[in-house]
Formats: structure tokens, sequence, C-alpha cells
């Protein structure tokens, strides 16, 4: 096997920013090995290939523009205007002619990567999350873009163009289906008291199909209408997918509403999808705000599983920077599938792969690894409104340029949302339609 490419990128100043992108783009993604130098003279006699990252020409290798402020250890209010260029509206923009690319690809690639708008003031939704329409890929009507992975493809075409021959990687497309198990059953292990007090509600309520269907589900004689975990499995067997399960196990709470974890019937379901399939710990709405809480939580499923659970997504995704990665990294968590926004499809950090979090606050990259979210389906049932046919439409176009940029299409779906008791009719149909033509 030949050795990877090795670029030497120079630097004025060191900079842990500038130091985490580069890694990113060069070694994780385009598949390079790489050296950074503060050293003129150093990279000026490289004879290899060599990138420099400064504020201006230096006549040597391949320059790209750099902005002062990703030298700084400060977080700071930036210029986020947005400027036209041959590229479509961009920001941290240099004049056309003075370098390969019309912006700062670096600054701009760690701004979203690192989310570093999520840190500076912004008016937050009812949950306290932060919303699609504050940020810049919103306003640059990019949200439903990779726009990071657009620019890492195009920078490696200049790269390549500027050093023929030499060798880049391209990586594959992936799907990766994600599943929250908010309420793993409707009818099924609850308490005697509660089931009988719902049954009398709805026959008060005149719903008498649903009163007669909730007693043939506890009787046996009918399914559960959220039990579609025998409808996964064989979906995904038959094309070879492998899911990650994510299971709310918080205390009771007006937004923690599943089962008991210490009830037999939930156990076995956890331990049966663990069998073959990655299993998460789903931290509830009050971890946020309760010290300790997800710790418990991901306790309670260990001790379910009988082994580390390493794998995250929040509740509502309700996500604070860097708070609660912070958390996750303090209770030995590796892979958090949060980053999406629940209000609107699209790349909530720019890009559809994985990459380390960035914690702004510290200078650091952390060991937490993030898997951007692509599309959740009560964004587009609840938030935009859409029927299932327009709702595949819109995922087939997020499909298509995730597709186009070898990148990771990670789907949020819930067992819930198969229903159409609870209001889903059609959507099953037009999910498993999706299954297939992402899994091609």
């Amino acid at each position: 096997m030949n050795p990877p490419a090795h670029i030497l990128v120079y630097t004025e100043a060191p900079s842990a920013r500038v130091d985490y992108v580069f890694r990113y783009i060069l070694k994780q993604r385009l598949g390079c090995s790489l050296t950074m130098t503060h050293c003129w003279e150093d990279y000026a006699g490289f004879t290899g290939p060599g990138i420099c990252y400064t504020a201006k020409d230096k006549g040597c290798g391949l320059w790209l523009p750099a902005s002062d402020w990703m030298f700084s250890d400060r977080l700071e209010s930036l210029d986020l205007s947005l400027k036209a260029t041959s590229m479509g509206l961009l920001p941290f923009a240099h004049g056309e002619n003075e370098a390969a690319l019309p912006f700062d690809v670096i600054g701009a690639a760690f701004f979203f990567l690192s989310r570093y708008e999520e840190y500076l003031p912004f008016t937050p939704d009812t949950l306290s999350r932060f919303p699609a329409a504050a940020s810049m890929q919103y306003q640059m009507n990019a949200l439903e873009r990779p726009l990071v992975d657009e620019w890492i493809a195009k920078l490696g075409i200049l790269i390549q163009d500027r050093f023929p021959g030499l060798p880049l990687r391209r990586e594959a497309y992936r799907f990766q289906p994600t599943y929250d198990i908010d309420v793993a059953y409707a009818f099924l292990g609850r308490p005697v008291w509660r089931s009988s007090g719902a049954l009398f509600r709805e026959i008060g309520r005149g719903r008498f199909a649903l009163a007669r269907h909730r007693v043939s589900v506890t009787r046996g004689k009918a399914q559960d209408p959220f039990d579609h975990f025998d409808l996964f499995a064989r979906w995904h067997e038959s094309l070879k997918l492998e899911p990650v399960y994510f299971f709310l196990l918080g205390r009771p709470g007006p937004r923690d509403r599943n089962l008991n974890p210490s009830h037999p019937r939930l156990r076995k379901l956890i331990r049966r999808l663990a069998a073959s399939h990655t299993i998460g710990i789903h931290p509830s709405f009050a971890s946020n705000d309760i010290p300790g809480r997800m710790e418990e939580e991901k306790q309670v499923l260990e001790s379910i599983l009988g082994k580390t659970v390493s794998h995250s997504r929040q509740h509502y995704l309700r996500l604070h920077l860097p708070e609660t990665y912070r958390q996750l990294i303090r209770a030995g968590i590796t892979h958090d599938y949060t980053m999406g926004f629940p209000d609107h499809p699209g790349f909530r950090a720019g890009t559809s792969c994985p990459f380390p979090f960035f914690d702004l606050s510290a200078q650091a990259e952390t060991p937490l690894t993030i898997h951007p979210l692509a599309v959740m389906d009560g964004s587009l049932r609840d938030y935009l409104h859409l029927n299932p046919e327009e709702a595949l439409a819109r995922m087939m176009e997020i499909l298509e340029r995730v597709k186009k940029n070898g990148g990771v299409m990670t789907t949020l779906w819930h067992n819930t949302s198969l229903s159409p008791e609870t209001g889903w009719q059609g959507w099953k149909e037009m999910y498993e339609q999706f299954l297939h033509l992402a899994a091609e």
C-alpha cells in the first residue's frame, strides 16, 4: 500500500483552531498526512506539496487566505456579512482574483464545525434551543446543502490541480438510519391503574374504537400501535443496514414519558435489539438542567445491557454548547448524534460527515465524535407541515446532495411515527420507500 500524501502547511503563528481544521480536512477527509510549520525557511525550502494559510499571498505553494480571528484564543464578535462571489454568497470573502478560493475556506469551515455562532448571543426557541433561522446557513439559503463537504471537495480538486499526481481519498457515501425510542409501546407495559384510567378517559370522550383497540392489545389479541420493531428488523436485514437505537430512560416528567426502565418488557426489548445493533442513551429533557442526571440514565442503560454505553442523542435535540457536550464527555460518551435542527432539515454544522467536537471555550479538540443529523421525521411533518409525498421529495433532494459529496445520510425516525393511529397516515409506506432509495 502506498503511503498517504504528505502536505506541509505554513502559518505565521500557532493556532489550535487552524490545526484542528487542517487535521480534519486533510487527514480525516482527504486521507493525507500533514505537518504544520511556522518557520518560513522550512516551508520555502520544502520540495513537496505545500499550503500557505496567511493573510497575504507569499508566492509559494497553494495560498489559502486566512482571517485574523482564526489565530485568536478569544470568543469575539465577527463580521458575519455575506458577500456575492463566483461561488455564491459566502462569509469571510476575499477578492475574486487574489486567491484560488474567493473566501477563507478554513475559517468558514471552522465557524460551522465549531458552531461558533451558538456561543454568541441569540434568541432561543420555546425549549431554549438554537433555532435554524438564527444560523448563517439559513441566511445563505443553504441549510439543506452540506456546504463544508462541498468546500472540501472543491479544495481537494484545487490541491490536485496544483500538485498533479497527489493521491487524495474520495469518501464513499453511507446511509445511517437512527431511531429515538421515546415511548416504546402505546398500551403495553403500563401500570394497571394507568391503563384503566386511560381506558375510561377514552370511553368518556367517545373514542370507542381506540378503547377497543387498547383492550385487544392488552389481552394479546392485537399488536401495540408503537411496536414496529420487528418491521424495522425486516427492513434493515433485507437492505443490510446497521441502525442505531436511542432509548429514553429518564425519570418521569412532562416531556419524559417512556416506560419505567425497570419494566421487564422494556428491558427485554432493549436487550433484543442490542444483540445485533448499536444501542445508545437518549438523555432526558431534564438531563440538561439537573447535574448528574445524564450519568444516572446512562448507568441505567448499562445495567440493562451489561456493558458500557458510548453513543448518545439528546431528547428533543436539546443541545447547549459547550455544556451539553462537556456533560457527555464526563459521562464517558464518545459518539453523539444530536447535531441537527428540530425545526428544519439540513446540516447544522455544515457537514454530513462525522467530526471531532472542538470546545471553543476551552480552545481544544475533544475525544467526542459528532455524527450530524440530516433529517428528522418531526421536522418534516410537525414543523414544515409536509405530507408524505412532499416529505419524500424533500428528503430525496438532501440525499442526492449527500451522495454527490460522498457523505453520510443520517436520519432520525421514531417508532411512533409509523402509526396511523397517531396521525402518521401514509408515513410508514413513504419511509419504507426512502429506506430502499437511501440504501442503494
